[in-house]
């Protein structure tokens, strides 16, 4: 759940802040995106090039009536705004890819939100299961009001950490207890602060903190293919 916030607060002062001809039905867009990425794009390491995503972007517009703006806006505005980036691809070609890995996982999630029919292939794969925990993390927060899958979620987690205790060599306990400690101590550190003498920060800086410090270890990094069996 603390992912989901995280990442949401992030989108929307990344898209929609001050942009209001995007609206929230556009983060649809950036989850079938990063959909089609997952299961047509590994091979190029889930990066396309600009006429590629263009194509994308006319047939996505063309089904839905809401997209108001072109094409090229649409990919302009999410270039400008930190959600995609420019890579070179093989013989230097230029190619697109979200900016950062936990941006798509996000997406990913918020498609599964979206489509019971991915959800359920997530859900009913082991291998699946276990290439989508952060996803799954994220989709915890999007649904946290639905007790089924909730339980479902959790059954399953129980079921995937079976498979791990054998690997475990510390006390559980004792490492929840260490990490409780850790969050109670920052609590206090961010209560703490005056927000009344902190400067605002400028739009560069807050994409520099956001690119080291946004989430987990692991999640900040560049667009990484699934390693599934």
């Amino acid at each position: 759940i603390f992912s989901y916030k995280i990442y949401a607060i992030f989108i929307y002062n990344c898209c929609w802040r001050k942009h209001t001809i995007f609206s929230w039905a556009f983060k649809s867009y950036l989850g079938e995106l990063a959909h089609t990425f997952f299961k047509s794009y590994s091979d190029f390491g889930y990066t396309m090039t600009f006429s590629e995503l263009v194509h994308f972007t006319t047939c996505l517009r063309d089904k839905n009536v809401r997209f108001v703006v072109d094409e090229k806006e649409i990919i302009d505005h999410l270039i400008n705004k930190g959600i995609l980036k420019l890579e070179n691809g093989p013989d230097f070609e230029k190619r697109y890819t979200f900016r950062l890995n936990g941006v798509m996982e996000y997406f990913l999630a918020y498609h599964m939100n979206e489509n019971e029919s991915f959800r359920n292939e997530v859900l009913n794969n082991h291998e699946y299961f276990l290439s989508f925990i952060n996803e799954i993390e994220i989709l915890s927060g999007l649904r946290k009001f639905d007790s089924i899958l909730l339980e479902q979620l959790m059954q399953l987690s129980k079921t995937a950490l079976l498979d791990l205790d054998f690997q475990y060599i510390n006390d559980p306990d004792e490492t929840l207890l260490k990490k409780v400690h850790s969050v109670k101590k920052l609590a206090n550190n961010i209560k703490n602060l005056n927000m009344t003498e902190q400067e605002p920060i400028s739009e560069k800086n807050r994409d520099e903190i956001f690119d080291t410090n946004l989430v987990s270890k692991g999640s900040n990094e560049e667009v990484k293919v699934k390693k599934i069996n």
